[in-house]
């Protein structure tokens, strides 16, 4: 009878072994859960992120094209103007000489549009 006394205290002491491994799995295996939703969410949350990263950075560049662009035309516009006050003395000189009126372009715009036109009536004759 001793025997069969031990077996089933050793019985009961696995079923409650057995019982505490099971509800510790269960804990584990909903906190995993709990933290592979947590996971999806950040990821979720993260790749929005990189995507509002990716428009801003991609605004950011057109922006500083085009402020290069402008800037570059702002320095070529204060070349000319520059051009035509250094020459003002020869250009008065020339004039005085030949009799002639020469009328520097105001913009650089209508520098170029001269140019052009220029280039029209060639490749036409």
């Amino acid at each position: 009878m001793d025997d069969y006394k031990t077996l089933n205290a050793t019985y009961y002491e696995l079923l409650a072994n057995f019982e505490f491994l099971n509800t510790t799995y269960q804990n584990l295996n909903s906190t995993y859960y709990e933290l592979q939703r947590n996971y999806d969410s950040l990821q979720i949350g993260y790749n929005d992120l990189l995507a509002q990263y990716d428009s801003l950075n991609s605004t950011y560049n057109n922006l500083l094209q085009k402020t290069n662009e402008l800037e570059t035309k702002y320095d070529t516009t204060l070349c000319m103007h520059a051009d035509v006050e250094r020459r003002g003395v020869k250009i008065g000189k020339f004039e005085e000489k030949y009799g002639v009126k020469i009328r520097p372009r105001n913009t650089l715009e209508d520098a170029l549009r001269s140019m052009e036109l220029k280039e029209e009536r060639k490749v036409k004759h």
